[in-house]
């Protein structure tokens, strides 16, 4: 009996972890979405600025 209720405990803070890091992993996912968006924001307004100043 001891070991079950060991088990289920390890059961319990696997399953709470899991749903910790995929909550992170989420949070970073949306970050690097939001980061690439910017880079490109960034690189065009730099190329467009590029233009502007060789003419």
């Amino acid at each position: 009996m001891d070991s079950i209720e060991r088990l289920e405990k390890r059961l319990r803070k696997l399953k709470k972890r899991k749903a910790r890091l995929e909550r992170e992993y989420h949070r970073i996912l949306e970050e690097k979405i939001r980061v690439e968006r910017e880079l490109q924001q960034t690189i065009a307004e730099l190329s467009k600025a590029r233009k502007v100043m060789s003419v």
